[in-house]
Formats: structure tokens, sequence, C-alpha cells
């Protein structure tokens, strides 16, 4: 009788440690796979990086590249803006002046007969 207990313990060891075999060769496969996809998307992602870093060195070259240029469209921009105001002042001392010679031209009879009293 033990015997035969003890082959029954013995297959019953032999197919827990089967069962327990297959878990961890199915566990071993799956981890296996998952570092072989984590690897891929890894690998994936650095290309991304090399073409981001390379796009980001290239908008650099082009912003140092036109520094110098924003520089003279600003200094064009400041000239515009002082040619502007002086274009006002001078509509304005123009008009002043059309104003004062119209005055002057409507009043002529008036400025006329005081110099012939004087």
């Amino acid at each position: 009788m033990t015997d035969t207990v003890n082959t029954a313990l013995m297959k019953m060891m032999d197919e827990g440690f089967r069962e327990v075999r297959s878990i961890l060769a199915s566990q071993q496969e799956t981890a296996s796979e998952s570092r072989r996809r984590l690897y891929a998307k890894l690998e994936e992602m650095s290309g991304e990086m090399l073409a981001l870093k390379s796009r980001v060195d290239a908008v650099e070259r082009s912003i140092e590249a036109s520094g110098p240029t924003l520089a003279e469209v600003r200094q064009y921009q400041l000239q515009v803006q002082g040619a502007g105001r002086l274009g006002r002042f001078l509509w304005w001392a123009g008009g002043g002046l059309l104003t004062a010679a119209f005055a002057l031209y409507s009043s002529r009879a008036f400025i006329m007969e005081f110099l012939r009293r004087a």
C-alpha cells in the first residue's frame, strides 16, 4: 500500500512540477515577447528623437541665419515710424502756412488800408 501511495504522490508531484514548468515557460515566453516589443518601441522612439533633434538643429540654424535680416527689418520699421512722424509734422506745418497765407490774402484790403494810414 505504501508503494501505491508513494507512486500516487510521485505522479502528483510530477504533474505539479510539469505544471510549474509549463507556467514558467509560458511566463518566460511572454516576458521575452514583451521585452522584444519594448526594445522595438525604444528603437522607434530613438529614431524619432534623432529626427526631431535634426529638425530642431535646422530651425536653430535658420533662426541664427535670419538674425541680421530681422535686425535690418526692425531698423527699417523705426525709420518708417520716424518718417511718419515727420510727415505728420509737415502736414500740420503746411496746413498752418496755408491757413496763414489764406488769412493774409483774405485780409489784404485791411492790411493795405492800415499801411496807407501809417
